[in-house]
């Protein structure tokens, strides 16, 4: 096809185009291509949020057990006389959960008690007894060595016939007694220190009695060993 034949026909399909588009704008002045853009409007709620932990909650089915637990009893047969928690209730350390009660062992322990005071004051009168004993012993050894010294004397005198026999022999006899005396008051405190290292002796049984009896009756009250 020659090239003067097809510019012929590249113009006639614009010239058709042109006129077409004429009429369109002329049949239709309100169309698309005059529209103005269309804007378009959102409503936005808005709210202030502040800052927090995120803390997720989860639920699961499990089976809780304690890391600690133990069963508490007493030492002994008693009477539950308060109870001074509820079940389910959370407890500290050392807290007072029961009371239990044994009157007779209260009992016992008074009388244990008044023995003691008994011996307390028996082992004082031994122990003011035994040094007034003391003091006697010393007081009579004195006297024995004067005594023994005033013999040794009579006796080179009576012996250089200066003195009588009966002289001599009453210094002789009262050496004797002062002896004698001295030996009483030496056995006296050998009783005396025996009886009170007795008393001693059973005071100290009767304080371990009173001692386990005590700790029964702390025994008495239940507390928690832990948390």
């Amino acid at each position: 096809m020659p090239i003067l034949n097809k510019a012929r026909i590249i113009t006639l399909i614009i010239l058709v185009i042109t006129v077409f588009l004429a009429w369109m704008i002329i049949k239709n002045p309100k169309s698309t291509l005059t529209k103005k853009p269309q804007v378009l409007s959102y409503h936005v709620d808005s709210k202030l949020i502040q800052y927090q932990d995120y803390q997720p909650t989860f639920k699961l089915i499990a089976k809780v057990s304690a890391l600690e637990h133990t069963i508490l009893k007493s030492s002994q047969s008693a009477k539950v006389e308060k109870i001074l928690v509820k079940e389910g209730q959370s407890v500290l350390k050392n807290q007072v959960l029961m009371q239990l009660s044994e009157p007779e062992l209260a009992i016992h322990i008074s009388q244990l008690q008044a023995e003691n005071s008994e011996l307390e004051h028996n082992i004082d009168l031994h122990q003011a007894s035994l040094k007034h004993i003391e003091q006697r012993y010393k007081n009579q050894k004195n006297l024995l060595v004067i005594e023994k010294k005033t013999v040794e004397r009579q006796q080179k005198l009576y012996q250089a016939k200066s003195i009588s026999q009966s002289t001599f022999d009453k210094a002789t006899s009262t050496y004797t007694q002062a002896e004698m005396a001295h030996n009483q008051v030496g056995f006296e405190w050998k009783k005396q220190r025996q009886e009170l290292l007795m008393s001693k002796s059973q005071q100290q049984a009767l304080q371990a009695r009173i001692q386990q009896q005590q700790t029964q009756l702390h025994d008495l009250t239940i507390r928690a060993p832990f948390d």
